[in-house]
């Protein structure tokens, strides 16, 4: 049997409860599939809102990305069925189908996909919903219309979710209404059961029933007498569900053996159904491990708090104060000169030195103190040592001070920047590497303190020099006070005895020789100092730059750690938003679905994680020392940075490509069972998967269609699970898993369903329902019905016609019309804002079959678009003046002109894709020819409004987005409508425009064209009176 892989499926969801299990699903299938896989999955939920219509209408939510899926419409309730507009329903079944048909033809036009299966709509309906029970049989037909028509084989199948559960509310009567619908449906389901002057039937415009549609029943019972909890194990087994009967293959082995056709009329329901999987993907598991680490060295290696280990820091920060340098060194090099010398073993305390080695004090004779010279050759010597000091000395001294002080910052610079690269201070970085420059900070402020003292010290040259005239004046005085010699002194003539007496009576007078020697050391070390004083201002001024230039550099430093802090966890908070990294708490209820959530394989993704974990020390070795994430002491945390550490961590897990589907199942859900045998962790799970609508095949006296219809995944190349099957241990009660769990090169599941069941067989559910519903007067039984009790005048607009392509609407040429001259009639509704009811228009214009004709044969513009709108028409210019008719009739702004142009080619030219209507990929039509072929695709309908828009006057460009054109118009400003798209050549403004489907009104933008930007072709640009803000030349029509 072939492999039909290739296929596409619509999932939709009416009813709040499931619609999270469809949304997973598609979800889902977002993963990267296999080379062989072609499945195509979207998804839409349905919904009743009165946000723009007081009365009410049905809404698409999109949700085929993770990004999207949340409804922007509030949710209402309808009170009863005749609150549900069934054009508007059909208007948007038909959208749904046309943007689900555009994903199946691309699945079936992919030549490299072989194995086309039948494309599938799956509805997962809610009956407790009230929205449901009024909208699932109207959507129903119209799918089962569309599906029809098509006649390209596309299944359409339904989940029917009955369960209720005594915690949830309910609406008034909603198990009767329940009750209501199931019975209705299994009355519609057969082909020989049409209904005749069906107010359902003729409110929709069908003549149809719901045969040959699969419905799938679900309860909250379960076999082997189990039930589910809550509502949220049912939505699990949905979804399980879904993610099986997506792929063709599952359905083709669900039904095979069987054929509606050869079904007994009492066979209605698929019951009993259910699935369990398991979906895994190596790359994702690396991203999201590789994700995690990166966010935890962030958040707890750099960012959290710890306590700090006072001896690592002292011992990291001696260590870098050693690289800083020593003053007293960087002194004795710049004064190199014998006579000075630096005094002092550091910063604080220290002093130049000059040493007088050519004046010595020599003490005066007691006859001989007035002409003592030790004063005047002191003197004479600081003169000679100034005059004979070089000229320029001290400004060479100044320059190489700077110099010095230069090459020590950015030695200090280097030294701090090494202090970020020490392993040690990992992890904790953050607190450490703070706590470390703290350190160094209050060593080099007592060193600053200490530069400024001595600076100021040294600024007092005052007081140096009065202390000299003082010491000279002690000095001199000092020499007054020896006594005079005996009066016979003068009488020894000059001689050695006289000598040897003059040293006896000098001698005598200690005190004062004393108090000359201390003078005249004072006298020497004041004018040593006024020698080195300059010099010494320079070698301290220098040290007050370097302490505080260095404090800057610190505190700079210190700044930098703040902001790189901050900014890492700004990166934190948006990292874990965006990819929802919860760690250990992450929410098992998370609105996107991702298997690495699932707790079938969350175990897995946690083992994976702590494996292949690498340590502390690997991690600060290769971000601190080889990635210097603080180059220079700056961090940079840029979107690089984090990339780069993003592939860092996601290197240590590239290890977990080894573990394919097998080797997990073999290591990871193979487990000692207590006894000592051996099951698979699938096995805990069967017992829930079995669901859940319990039957009596009494009641109609034979059991449902037998065996258990069991669904295999096949992949081609998989060899694994029959010898896992083979090698299953030996258990009382042998589990045939070959017939149960089923392979993929992504996710194992296992399907199964008990088909043909009667309405007779599970009605003992609906017992309440019916009896509640048996209880209501006729009064209430028709304010609450889901069928319509009596007929309403039909809808004044004319059914959509999306599927199948009528010829034009044209009449018999009239006796005064020439000769290939047609009459064409233009109808179409529109609601201008503000109204409640919509307004019908009917124009008519004379059509040329010759002009027609020869568009036909007409080349085709090459991406110049606008020459298709700028082309002359008669036809166009009729129906331009049948809109400025209505125009002046309404006296309308030009929004609301506008609006009503895109109404009138929403309602009057249906969207067909050209390989549907032309045989080919791609045609662009004319605007007569699409009024006359009565169909087209997007650049069709966006060319026929630009055309209209730019002859009545408006500012209009076309907009060619990859794969789909719009157009924009440039209109009266609306609130509400903040979208606006900005022309990048004029400074014009322009409101969003989707012809293609009657959902949108002018302005709104499809999500996936938000922020797209479009190529802008300009419609009779040459007749706008703006003057260009860029120019860009004019293109030459080209043809092909």
């Amino acid at each position: 049997m072939p492999n039909l892989r290739n296929s596409a499926a619509l999932i939709v969801s009416l009813g709040k409860r499931l619609e999270i299990s469809a949304k997973k699903a598609v979800l889902a299938y977002a993963i990267p599939q296999s080379k062989d896989s072609g499945i195509m999955v979207t998804g839409s939920s349905l919904e009743f809102s009165r946000e723009e219509y007081p009365e009410g209408r049905l809404r698409t939510t999109v949700f085929d990305s993770s990004d999207q899926g949340k409804s922007i419409y509030e949710k209402t309730e309808p009170s009863g069925i005749d609150q549900i507009n069934f054009q508007n329903v059909k208007d948007v079944v038909n959208s749904l189908w046309v943007d689900f048909r555009e994903h199946a033809m691309r699945t079936r036009n992919d030549p490299e996909r072989i194995g086309i299966a039948k494309d599938q709509v799956l509805i997962v309906a809610d009956t407790w919903d009230k929205s449901c029970s009024c909208l699932l049989l109207p959507v129903l037909y119209c799918f089962k219309n569309l599906v029809e028509s098509a006649a390209d084989q596309t299944d359409l199948n339904v989940i029917l979710d009955i369960s209720h559960f005594e915690s949830e509310e309910t609406t008034v009567n909603q198990e009767s209404l329940v009750y209501r619908l199931v019975s209705e449906i299994s009355d519609r389901i057969s082909a020989d059961s049409k209904k005749v002057d069906d107010p359902l039937l003729l409110q929709l415009g069908f003549k149809a029933d719901l045969s040959q549609i699969v419905f799938f029943v679900i309860d909250d019972k379960k076999e082997n007498a189990f039930f589910a909890k809550d509502h949220q194990e049912i939505q699990d087994i949905v979804l399980s569900f879904i993610l099986g009967i997506v792929n063709a293959e599952v359905r083709r082995d669900l039904t095979q053996g069987t054929s509606f056709e050869s079904l007994q009329l009492n066979r209605r329901f698929f019951s009993s159904f259910g699935s369990v999987g398991m979906i895994y993907d190596p790359k994702k598991i690396i991203d999201y491990c590789g994700l995690k680490l990166a966010n935890k060295i962030i958040s707890e290696d750099f960012i959290r708090e710890r306590a700090i280990l006072g001896p690592l820091i002292e011992e990291i920060s001696t260590e870098a104060e050693v690289k800083l340098g020593d003053p007293i060194q960087w002194f004795r090099e710049l004064i190199k000169k014998p006579p000075f010398s630096v005094i002092g073993d550091d910063s604080k305390n220290w002093s130049l030195s000059y040493e007088i080695n050519e004046v010595f004090y020599t003490p005066p004779m007691i006859d001989q103190a007035a002409n003592c010279s030790f004063i005047s050759k002191i003197e004479s010597y600081y003169q000679t040592v100034v005059d004979q000091t070089p000229f320029g000395a001290l400004e060479i001294l100044k320059q190489n001070a700077r110099i010095k002080a230069q090459e020590i910052l950015v030695s200090r610079e280097q030294a701090i920047n090494q202090i970020y690269t020490d392993a040690r201070l990992y992890p904790n970085l953050f607190t450490n590497l703070d706590s470390v420059l703290k350190f160094i900070e209050g060593n080099i402020l007592s060193q600053l303190n200490g530069a400024k003292h001595k600076k100021d010290a040294l600024d007092s040259a005052a007081n140096y020099e009065e202390g000299l005239l003082d010491a000279k004046k002690r000095f001199r005085e000092t020499l007054n006070n020896f006594d005079p010699p005996p009066f016979w002194f003068r009488f020894f003539p000059e001689g050695a005895i006289k000598d040897f007496i003059r040293k006896v009576l000098t001698g005598r007078q200690t005190d004062v020789l004393i108090k000359l020697e201390k003078i005249s050391r004072d006298i020497e070390q004041l004018t040593a100092k006024l020698i080195s004083l300059p010099y010494e201002r320079i070698l301290a001024e220098f040290n007050l730059t370097v302490a505080s230039k260095t404090i800057e550099l610190i505190q700079n430093h210190q700044n930098n750690l703040g902001q790189a802090k901050t900014r890492l966890e700004q990166v934190v908070k948006e990292t874990s938003a965006s990819l929802e990294l919860k760690r250990e708490e992450f929410s098992e209820e998370a609105e996107e679905f991702d298997f690495l959530f699932d707790p079938v394989t969350k175990p897995i993704i946690s083992e994976l994680y702590d494996k292949y974990e690498p340590d502390a020390k690997q991690v600060a070795l290769e971000l601190m020392v080889n990635q210097k994430w603080f180059l220079l002491g700056k961090p940079d945390f840029s979107p690089e940075a984090l990339t780069s550490l993003i592939k860092f961590a996601k290197r240590h897990y590239n290890k977990v490509r080894e573990w394919d589907l097998a080797r997990v199942i073999n290591e990871f859900y193979v487990k000692p069972h207590h006894i000592g045998q051996h099951r698979t962790i699938f096995a805990n799970y069967l017992n829930k998967v079995r669901i859940l609508l319990t039957y009596k095949w009494e009641t109609v006296g034979e059991s449902p269609n037998l065996p258990l219809r069991s669904a295999l995944l096949s992949a081609d190349g998989e060899d694994f699970w029959p010898q896992f099957f083979a090698e299953q241990p030996e258990e009382d009660i042998l589990i045939p898993w070959g017939e149960h769990i089923s392979p993929s090169p992504y996710f194992a599941s296992f399907t199964q369903v008990l088909n043909g069941v009667s309405y007779n067989m599970i009605e003992h559910h609906f017992a309440a329902g019916k009896a509640q519903w048996e209880a209501l007067s006729e009064a209430d039984k028709v304010a609450f019905d889901i069928i319509p009790r009596q007929k309403k005048k039909p809808s004044p607009v004319k059914p959509h016609p999306v599927v199948v392509v009528k010829e034009p609407d044209v009449v018999d040429p009239a006796p005064d019309l020439p000769d290939g001259v047609w009459s064409l009639t233009c109808e179409w509704d529109f609601t201008p804002p503000g109204n409640l009811l919509p307004s019908h228009f009917e124009v008519s214009i004379q059509v040329s079959e010759a002009k027609y004709t020869n568009l036909l044969n007409r080349d085709r513009f090459i991406n110049q678009f606008q020459l298709y709108a700028e082309e002359s028409c008669d036809e166009i210019d009729q129906l331009v003046d049948h809109f400025k008719k209505i125009q002046s009739q309404f006296s309308w702004d030009s929004y609301t002109q506008a609006s009503n142009v895109l109404a009138f080619v929403q309602c009057f030219i249906p969207y067909r894709r050209d390989i549907e209507t032309k045989n080919i990929s791609d045609y662009a039509r004319f605007p007569l020819e699409t009024l006359w072929d009565r169909v087209g695709d997007c650049e069709d309908v966006a060319i026929l409004c630009g055309t209209l828009l730019s002859r009545l006057d408006f500012k209009v460009t076309l907009l060619v987005y990859p794969g789909h054109m719009a157009f924009g118009v440039e209109t009266s400003k609306v609130s509400g409508l903040e979208h606006l798209i900005r022309d990048p050549k004029y400074p014009v403004s322009y409101y969003y425009g989707e012809s293609t489907s009657r959902d949108w009104r002018l302005g709104q933008i499809p999500e996936d064209y938000h922020w797209a930007t479009p190529d802008f072709y300009r419609i009779n640009e040459s007749s706008w009176l703006v003057t260009p803000e860029v120019k860009e030349p004019e293109p030459e029509p080209k043809t092909e």
